[in-house]
């Protein structure tokens, strides 16, 4: 049976024009009107767009993983991804509730998008690219306690920051690699944990800006 929807450009977050026939997702309440049930609109989505991004991403991911070389820190990564309880909600979580990627998955389409630029990026030296792209894919997996699924926050990302939560969650593997490798663990803690500072405006390591750039990019360009 067909069911009304209503939007409202002011309060209706998301796609602002949609042609007919075109296949949108919609977010919102149930509502009574005229003895009939609507749908006011908090949110209209792009599922084609949305649907492709994530298809696009999950094949970054793999060529990503495949292309590092035999190391510890190829070992560090697939560890991490062969873990359920983190692989599981990384790939549908949001990238954010109402800014950038902020749809089912989108915390995997943004992260493969920065590790794919830094990976890509011909000005780094080869080690340097393979280091920043695995940072990047984990730069922001702190999310997956932050949000659910469904683009609602969860009581501990309401008290806690996400990158405090990167480290929470990656600490098993973080304490594995201590034992193989404590300098690569110590690098992949300071380049996830870094902010510009007064008394450090400038990171140890060039690959950080670059990757500092790449995230900018990538969320810059989900809001256009």
């Amino acid at each position: 049976m067909p069911i009304t929807a209503i939007a409202w450009k002011e309060s209706c977050k998301g796609l602002k024009n949609v042609s007919h026939g075109k296949k949108v997702g919609i977010e919102g309440q149930w509502h009574m009107f005229n003895g009939l049930w609507q749908v006011k609109c908090a949110s209209i989505t792009n599922l084609y767009r949305e649907s492709k991004e994530v298809s696009q991403a999950r094949v970054r991911l793999r060529v990503i993983l495949s292309w590092l070389p035999n190391s510890p820190l190829r070992e560090f990564i697939l560890s991490i991804f062969n873990d359920k309880n983190i692989l599981e909600k990384f790939i549908i979580a949001p990238g954010s509730i109402s800014h950038h990627h902020n749809y089912r998955g989108g915390l995997l389409v943004h992260s493969a998008e920065t590790a794919w630029q830094v990976f890509n990026n011909q000005q780094l030296q080869p080690d340097d690219r393979h280091f920043g792209a695995v940072i990047a894919l984990l730069h922001d997996i702190g999310k997956i306690w932050s949000y659910s699924s469904n683009k609602a926050i969860t009581e501990l990302g309401s008290y806690v920051d996400h990158e405090l939560l990167t480290l929470e969650v990656l600490a098993p593997h973080l304490n594995w690699l201590d034992h193989v490798d404590a300098q690569l663990a110590i690098a992949i803690r300071y380049s996830l944990v870094w902010k510009k500072k007064s008394y450090d405006s400038i990171p140890k390591m060039d690959v950080i800006e670059v990757l500092k750039s790449a995230d900018r990019l990538s969320a810059g360009s989900s809001l256009i």
